[in-house]
């Protein structure tokens, strides 16, 4: 050890040293304290803001609340932080309460559209009445309406909803293009009953039983209340039916009195048909007898109407008199009858024959084969009167519902061609739009299972098979081209939304004044603002040069509208006031190294070179270096944080931020310049 003396400082002077130093030991360690309790307090309260930062969902509120709470209750920290972790905390608490109420919007409107998708599905699939179902749409519209705004919450569940409105207007267009199509049709067809009872009216051919049937169907028309366009096209109806009636009526009076004197007037003549079949019992005939006979039958049938009483007395004597001639005809009738039913057999045969054919698939040579049996059909003589209409209606329906088949399968296959259209047209549909998505993993997945439905679906009518597969296949490889290129996709999708929030701001700064009032253009301004500081990051190159304009679009706006600004969050002067409070720090940095030995005593002094003095000795020095070295790296830290918060700053013209910014750089450069000799 060197002795003290060799300092020249003596005994005395070495006890005052130690109770200086003493004392100045008790400050520092006081000093240390509370600057260690601002620390704490700082620090406390820049976890607090890093955690609501970090909060987000629905369990989150509750511990957000709290974190409030407990900011309250902090201890006080060094007046340099106070105002910038408050605007901090005021701006984390503002940023998480957007978040959140950003969240629940999304959330409600997300499963509302599901929701509501989902029921409109069932709508669209329910096997209810056109009528019931559009009913039932209606009290669905508001809302559907409303959650078009809200689809980017939920992309999929919007889509199957935009589509199945899109149906539901479509059949609801139908249905009332068909109501109204069929009180069209009700309208015209009572118009064509009126002019038909209209024409029976003056006609000369007019019928009592035409007569009675027109009454009946007038007064059908009068009872019925069949939906038509308008109450005035109801009224006119039941007005024209009224006057027909009118003067229909006496006609069909006049008709069924001639009807009475018609039948008087038929005794005559069923009295001389007594005579003709009384006098037929003496032909030797029978071939001649039968047919005269027939005759006379079919006569009789036109006149059968008659007085009853009188009707009925001749009617029996003409019975008599055909009993006879039938006796005298029995033999050659026999032989007749005999023929008829070798007539049936045959018959039956072809029937049986086309019965056979009938479940055949080979339509172009069965049809030839009912036909060739159809031809052979015409040259059979008549069968018994009783069973040939029967064994008629036997061949014909046989043959019926083979045609009736073969038009059917026809139809079918048309019909399995257009509804495969169909089909393969909607899965078309959801190709297109996937073809200009991004979401690329999960919608490549999506298309893949669109192929594999492709090749499930059926045939489809030739002529349509190309277009339509065309039209498939081009979507499929205009997503799976983009795919291949969906990094320079994002970003391009990326870039163009800063882009188009660029070129929104520059066109408000063109134009004179784009707004009915100030308000209007601060707001939207302000939403593009955080459509900004919420769009994905780019590649730094790209973001500067972006971030350059969108700043130079800023203060020109700024400059164009100098006071519209004032009091939100873009005013110039809040951010004016936050790069001083940066600038003030950094220099408070600088003053604080610099005032360090101005402010001290010569007492203190002395201790402060004593220290240094002791500090020389090898065993200390390392310590020394040790703790300038942290200091100083603890000053390049913060340096370093000053350039991130002025990097973040809102952009305010050049005559108020240029020479803040040259301070800024010139403090910056200070500090750094004498922490790099330290480091």
């Amino acid at each position: 050890m060197v002795p003290s003396y060799f300092f020249g400082i003596t005994p005395f002077s070495i006890k005052q040293t130690m109770a200086l130093l003493e004392k100045q030991r008790e400050l520092e360690v006081d000093e240390a304290k509370q600057a260690e309790g601002f620390a704490l307090a700082k620090a406390e309260r820049v976890r607090i803001c890093v955690e609501i930062e970090q909060s987000s969902g629905k369990e989150s509120a509750d511990r957000v609340a709290e974190l409030k709470a407990l900011w309250d209750t902090l201890p006080p920290m060094a007046e340099g932080d106070v105002d910038s972790l408050a605007l901090r905390f005021q701006d984390v608490c503002h940023r998480y309460e957007d978040g959140e109420r950003r969240r629940l919007i999304a959330e409600t409107a997300a499963s509302r559209l599901e929701s509501l998708a989902s029921e409109l599905e069932q709508l669209l699939s329910s096997t209810h009445a056109d009528s019931e179902i559009i009913t039932r749409w209606h009290g669905l519209r508001v809302d559907a309406d409303a959650l078009r705004e809200h689809q980017e919450a939920n992309p999929v569940a919007a889509e199957s909803l935009v589509l199945s409105i899109a149906k539901l207007e479509e059949r609801e267009k139908n249905f009332k293009q068909l109501q109204t199509k069929s009180q069209e049709e009700n309208l015209k067809r009572l118009h064509h009953s009126c002019r038909q009872l209209e024409v029976l009216c003056v006609s000369e051919r007019l019928t009592l039983k035409a007569g009675d049937r027109a009454l009946r169907e007038m007064q059908d028309i009068l009872k019925q209340h069949l939906p038509l366009p308008s109450k005035k096209d109801r009224q006119e109806i039941i007005a024209r039916v009224e006057v027909i009636k009118n003067k229909l009526s006496p006609r069909v009076q006049e008709l069924r009195d001639v009807d009475d004197w018609k039948r008087w007037a038929n005794l005559q003549v069923q009295e001389s048909l007594c005579v003709e079949m009384e006098r037929l019992s003496s032909s030797k005939d029978p071939k001649e007898s039968s047919q005269k006979m027939r005759l006379l039958q079919n006569q009789w049938k036109q006149v059968a109407v008659a007085p009853r009483l009188q009707g009925q007395v001749l009617w029996r004597r003409f019975k008599r008199a055909q009993n006879v001639v039938y006796g005298q005809c029995e033999a050659y009738l026999s032989a007749q009858t005999a023929e008829r039913k070798k007539n049936l057999v045959r018959k039956q045969e072809l029937c049986n024959k086309a019965e056979a054919l009938v479940g055949s698939s080979s339509w172009i040579k069965t049809a030839n084969s009912i036909k060739a049996l159809q031809d052979e059909w015409k040259t059979i003589g008549s069968g018994p009167r009783g069973s040939e209409r029967a064994v008629w209606e036997r061949f014909r329906g046989n043959c019926d519902k083979f045609f009736t088949r073969r038009n059917e399968a026809q139809k079918h296959r048309k019909e399995e061609w257009a509804t495969n259209l169909a089909l393969k047209e909607t899965l078309c549909q959801k190709a297109e739009t996937l073809s200009e998505k991004t979401g690329w993993e999960s919608n490549a997945a999506t298309l893949k299972k669109l192929q594999t439905e492709w090749k499930t679906i059926g045939q489809v009518r030739k002529s349509k098979a190309d277009v339509v597969w065309k039209r498939f296949n081009n979507a499929c490889e205009r997503f799976f081209e983009r795919y291949k290129h969906r990094d320079q996709v994002d970003l391009d999708l990326k870039v163009a939304k800063r882009e188009a929030i660029i070129n929104e701001l520059e066109g408000f700064s063109r134009d004179d004044f784009p707004f009915e009032t100030s308000e209007i253009l601060i707001a939207r301004v302000q939403e593009y603002y955080g459509q900004w500081q919420q769009a994905p990051d780019l590649p730094r190159t790209v973001q500067q040069s972006l971030t350059t304009r969108y700043q130079q679009a800023l203060v020109s706006l700024m400059s164009k509208f100098p006071n519209a600004f004032d009091g939100t969050d873009l005013d110039p002067a809040l951010t004016v006031n936050r790069m001083k409070k940066l600038i003030t720090r950094l220099e408070k940095l600088i003053s604080d190294q610099e005032e360090s030995e101005e402010k001290l005593s010569p007492t203190e002094l002395l201790a402060k070179q004593w220290r240094e003095r002791l500090a020389a000795n090898t065993i200390s020095t390392g310590h020394k270096q040790k703790n300038n070295v942290s200091k100083w790296r603890a000053i390049e830290k913060e340096v370093k944080n000053a350039r991130q918060q002025w990097d973040r700053l809102d952009p305010v013209p050049a005559e108020l931020s240029a020479p803040l910014t040259d301070r800024f750089q010139y403090v910056c450069q200070q500090i750094v310049s004498q922490c790099k000799p330290m480091s």
